[in-house]
């Protein structure tokens, strides 16, 4: 009976630590980073992040589990997401501002800002930089009313404009939707993050109202909706994706007083 006791602790163990290392691995913030609102990997092991308060790139060292650089670039505000396009940073505001901070590793960056031109009762949270397009992606979200049609748009690095129209347009009319909830379907779009993975192209959304993970191809097609807020974290709120293929995942510290970053394996 012992033996075989042992023999089940030992499984579980083995189990437990498959699922942490193969699956899912968490790293708690320290507290100037528990309202994390947006992250974008530098290298293989460090992401850039920022927080809803303060004009500040935060880079985390995944490795030494520690942040190693703070990087300022505004004052007070509302930073909701954050992407990187070789020595330059974008950061965008809950209402529609868009800041473009100049080599931001350099010590001296220089920063500008643009009007996102956002259409009427929306907000921006998502963002990402598009290497297929060489231009920035971004989705809009409206809490309150569903008037936000499921679309992507894109920011134009050489004119600074934002386009007129989305350049994706989401088709909900998916197998990967249940069928009751295809009507609904401007309720399911609350854009708080995207990004666009490095292998397949597709771009993967999430949504901090009803915790969800899109993935969508570069026709718009709604390929695969994942509920991550109960498999691995509740209210996402910036997602990258690494060389490997692995998600990384944040949300901030709303729901335990605690940030968090997980890096979980689709």
């Amino acid at each position: 009976m012992k033996f075989i006791l042992a023999c089940i602790i030992s499984a579980a163990l083995i189990v437990g630590l498959y699922l942490f290392q193969g699956e899912k691995r968490e790293w708690i913030m320290p507290k100037e980073l528990n309202e994390i609102s947006g992250i974008a990997f530098v290298n293989d092991h460090t992401l850039a992040c920022v927080q809803d308060e303060n004009g500040i790139i935060f880079l985390y060292d995944l490795q030494k589990s520690e942040i190693t650089q703070r990087i300022s670039f505004a004052g007070k505000g509302d930073f909701e997401g954050i992407a990187l396009k070789g020595k330059d940073a974008y950061i965008v505001t809950g209402d529609g501002v868009l800041y473009e901070v100049h080599n931001f590793l350099s010590g001296e960056p220089e920063v500008s800002l643009y009007s996102l031109s956002l259409p009427n009762e929306a907000e921006s949270e998502a963002i990402c930089y598009d290497s297929i397009s060489g231009k920035l992606l971004l989705a809009f979200k409206n809490h309150e009313k569903d008037e936000i049609n499921p679309g992507v748009f894109a920011f134009d690095l050489k004119t600074k404009t934002v386009s007129d129209t989305a350049i994706l347009q989401v088709n909900f009319r998916s197998p990967a939707l249940r069928k009751k909830d295809r009507d609904k379907y401007k309720k399911l779009w609350q854009p708080a993050d995207l990004t666009v993975d490095p292998a397949s192209g597709r771009i993967f959304m999430i949504d901090a109202i009803n915790g969800h993970l899109m993935e969508i191809s570069r026709e718009g097609r709604l390929e695969k909706l994942t509920d991550i807020a109960r498999k691995v974290i509740r209210h996402p709120e910036g997602i990258a994706i690494a060389a490997d293929g692995s998600i990384y995942l944040c949300n901030d510290g709303n729901n335990d007083g605690k940030g968090k970053i997980v890096k979980w394996k689709n």
